[in-house]
């Protein structure tokens, strides 16, 4: 994605000098709460490795549980479908609610263009008519040498 970024900024930059190194872009930050999930999912995710490599033992050694709780020892019944749930069933639904396929073109905190408006990525025409609309000249390459 970064890439993408990249070459609309080169782009612009060569359409509009005036532009050049005022271009800034990057990600938005997921909410919050899917923020939080996906720390604790990372933490859940260790945990099990934990248990896949030291068993039993780890409730009695490092928790210092006298014995293995019963709802663990009904867990490790389903542990292949929870170790999908845990390594590919949960991540790939919170990865839905961080990467949003937002791509917006601000000038001055102004929408210039929006992917999630418009429904697809903007083309060069899209992007020239949008700053030639906010009074900005592009150049004639015709007449540049």
């Amino acid at each position: 994605m970064k890439r993408n970024f990249i070459s609309v900024k080169e782009f612009l930059e060569s359409k509009f000098p005036s532009l050049e190194g005022k271009i800034t872009g990057g990600h938005d930050s997921p909410p919050p709460l899917i923020e939080l999930c996906s720390k604790t999912l990372t933490g859940l995710q260790l945990l099990t490795m934990g248990f896949v490599m030291f068993g039993d033992g780890l409730w009695t050694n490092v928790f210092q549980f006298r014995q293995v709780p019963s709802w663990y020892s009904s867990l490790k019944k389903y542990g292949f479908q929870l170790s999908l749930a845990i390594f590919f069933l949960i991540p790939q639904m919170l990865n839905s609610y961080v990467v949003t396929g937002a791509f917006e073109i601000l000038v001055d905190g102004d929408i210039v263009f929006s992917k999630l408006q418009q429904g697809r990525l903007p083309n060069a025409m899209d992007v020239m008519t949008a700053f030639e609309n906010l009074g900005l000249t592009p150049i004639n390459e015709k007449n540049v040498e």
